[in-house]
């Protein structure tokens, strides 16, 4: 077989047939702003990899992008990569395939990006040595289940997106521990029924994106224990009556958006008992509006108010 080495030193990244690998390292002013590494399969560890006067501790960010379309297996040195970058913070993870010891001793690490990437071998102590992680990304990876306890050490988290995977179920306290959380994006996944244990320490959450599922019933007091909330996402769903004892008394919500749903009757008392000033109804059965003001919904809204019969 012969190896195209040229299209080889193309890519970003390491392929199977090139087990070793090394990182060029460089400045960066976009997005981030700092000093960065993103790993290439035509460098080795032992070759010049920084720029001048610069070493392994100053760098603070590295990334990992996949081999064009396809899903590349990381295989990683000898010396994992929190080990070699001690001070790192952020990593992003592209169209790759990561186990569950890609971030052992990452202590400093304050946000991982894993996005378009498969898992293999991940268990609940995937994120154990991460406790300064403020953001997580891990969208579009195809997970259809998380660990009761992957996040029980990500206290200081403050978003989490799940966006685009398959998750049918999780586990009732998943999110326990993380009282510092603001935002909270499970769109795009195969929940059918949400659980109120998953909200009761969120007491600091601002935006929850529920986006994309198969919701078909808000329960009673589902959202009571988020007293910050302020932007509820559930577009396209299978909503069709929604009931204000749902939401409780909200002083600070002001945006929910049930576009895309099959709603067609609404307690009136959702729009007294809330700061709502934005409420998408497009596309649904007894509205077709995107009302944003309070007085418009009023008059707007009418009909779902008429239709509107109390829960047994």
């Amino acid at each position: 077989m012969i190896l195209n080495l040229e299209l080889i030193s193309l890519t970003f990244l390491l392929v199977i047939l090139r087990p070793t690998f090394g990182y060029k390292c460089e400045f960066e002013d976009s997005e981030f702003v700092g000093y960065i590494c993103g790993l290439k399969p035509e460098l080795s560890n032992d070759g010049e990899q920084h720029v001048p006067g610069k070493s392994d501790d100053d760098v603070k960010r590295v990334e990992f992008n996949g081999y064009w379309n396809q899903i590349t297996p990381l295989t990683q040195s000898a010396v994992p990569i929190c080990e070699r970058f001690k001070n790192l913070e952020i990593i992003d993870v592209r169209k790759m395939k990561i186990d569950g010891n890609f971030l052992r001793k990452c202590g400093n690490l304050k946000k991982i990006y894993i996005i378009d990437s498969e898992f293999f071998g991940v268990t609940e102590s995937f994120l154990a040595d991460s406790p300064k992680l403020n953001t997580i990304m891990m969208r579009s990876n195809k997970m259809t289940n998380l660990s009761e306890n992957i996040f029980i050490n990500q206290k200081q988290l403050v978003e989490l997106n799940l966006n685009g995977n398959q998750i049918s179920f999780l586990p009732p306290n998943i999110f326990k521990t993380l009282t510092s959380l603001r935002s909270l994006d499970l769109s795009n996944n195969k929940l059918q029924l949400l659980n109120k244990n998953w909200f009761k320490n969120l007491s600091n959450l601002r935006v929850l994106s529920v986006v994309s599922n198969g919701i078909a019933d808000l329960p009673k007091s589902i959202f009571n224990s988020l007293p910050s909330i302020e932007q509820i996402y559930l577009e396209s769903n299978k909503l069709t009556t929604i009931h204000s004892d749902s939401f409780g008394t909200k002083s600070k919500l002001t945006i929910i958006n049930l576009y895309d749903n099959k709603v067609n009757a609404v307690d009136e008392r959702l729009i007294d008992n809330t700061a709502v000033d934005v409420l998408n109804m497009s596309n649904n059965v007894c509205s077709k509006d995107n009302i944003q003001d309070r007085v418009g919904m009023k008059v707007k809204l009418k009909k779902c108010f008429d239709n509107y019969r109390p829960r047994m």
